[in-house]
């Protein structure tokens, strides 16, 4: 139709040794996670740059010495100006491609719990390539702090309460997309509507939003949660190469969820007030004053 998109992004890049964990239920959905406070920098130089900068971490910046072209250093309100913007390098590093994938090197039981169930039957049956589509869905985000990722317990702390959360999502057929995880706040975001949808998608939010609001007694290392809920029309489908791809729902709802679960207090459960809405009178709701996120010019 003649309209102009204007794309633009940014690269954070930080070094060092990071935490490798696997959790989550072999019945449900496995899921490989990354941790450590090298996640933290890289994070923070995330936060630091602009669009179209590289930004590096201080190790990252360490270990390149002089062999990088540096335009400014940086710090934020916790970090000394050690964040390094850079403008290029006097050399190429040289390339290292994976090697080819070998055919048919997994069996379905070994791949099964890395992909979402009607994601994979449907690649199962030759209609991987058809997923792609513009759908109503809501979006459920929920920040969780207390595990110590350096901890030598972190990895069966973790993998208790995500084993937890796949029972109570799956419960309500909704679809754990992405994990997060670091020692200033981790977080989950849970897709309803997408890829199976259901007449009362905000219901099954709210539903499950409430019981992973309070995890169970034996999950007391659990210390806070906040939770956003949206609902929008968003786009769902595969993306990715020919090496690996993912199945993902996105759109300018799932943003604003996530705005939403940084807005929220402790253990409370923020939504739009057009979900609000269609929730009544089967839930219990209370209208807040209205509040400015980030991405949205109105209240």
């Amino acid at each position: 139709d003649g309209t102009t998109v204007g794309l633009a992004m940014k690269v954070a890049v930080a070094a060092g040794s990071v935490r490798r964990f696997l959790v989550g239920d072999s019945a449900l959905q496995l899921l490989d996670v990354l941790a450590g406070a090298t996640l933290e920098r890289l994070a923070a130089a995330e936060h630091l740059a602009k669009p179209g900068e590289i930004v590096l971490d201080p190790t990252a910046a360490t270990l390149l010495g002089c062999g990088a072209f540096v335009s400014e250093w940086r710090g934020g309100d916790e970090d000394p100006l050690n964040f390094a913007v850079i403008e290029g390098l006097p050399f190429l590093a040289d390339p290292r491609p994976w090697p080819p994938l070998p055919q048919n090197a997994l069996d379905e039981a070994a791949v099964r719990p890395w992909v979402l169930a009607p994601i994979f039957e449907r690649a199962r049956g030759g209609q991987g390539d058809l997923w792609a589509e513009l759908r109503p869905a809501a979006a459920l985000f929920l920040r969780f702090t207390g595990i110590d990722y350096d901890a030598s317990e972190a990895v069966e702390l973790l993998n208790r309460y995500i084993a937890w959360v796949l029972s109570v999502v799956n419960r309500y057929d909704g679809y754990l997309l992405q994990l997060a995880v670091g020692d200033k706040g981790s977080y989950f975001y849970v897709a309803f509507g997408a890829p199976i949808a259901h007449d009362d998608d905000e219901a099954r939010a709210a539903r499950a939003a409430l019981e992973l609001r309070s995890p169970p007694p034996d999950m007391a290392f659990i210390q806070t949660t906040q939770i956003g809920i949206a609902r929008g029309r968003m786009r769902a489908g595969p993306y990715g190469g020919a090496t690996r791809r993912t199945y993902g729902v996105l759109g300018d709802d799932v943003n604003l969820a996530a705005r939403l679960m940084q807005a929220a207090d402790n253990w409370q459960i923020l939504t739009t007030a057009r979900v609000a809405q269609t929730l009544q009178p089967s839930f219990v709701v209370e209208e807040l004053s209205p509040i400015h996120v980030k991405g949205k010019s109105e209240p």
